[in-house]
């Protein structure tokens, strides 16, 4: 299976939706972070939108935590 290239999902997908489909789960920023290693402080960033521009590692981490939840994620 071929998977679309990752400049075009991260264009659809921002790391916000991930964060917040998390939350909805019922799931704290303190719980997300040990769960995937993304500083505490850095979702906090993401959900106040004080900051846009995402690492990689921590879209994956969300992603990859998402996942593994079984949460399906819509782009907003």
């Amino acid at each position: 299976m071929r998977h679309p290239p990752m400049h075009a999902i991260l264009h659809s997908m921002n790391a916000l939706d991930y964060l917040a489909a998390l939350r909805k789960r019922g799931l704290t920023q303190e719980e997300i972070s040990r769960r995937c290693g993304v500083p505490q402080s850095t979702l906090s960033r993401i959900e106040t939108g004080t900051t846009r521009n995402v690492m990689l590692s921590t879209y994956l981490a969300l992603q990859s935590l998402c996942a593994e939840m079984r949460i399906r994620v819509r782009p907003s």
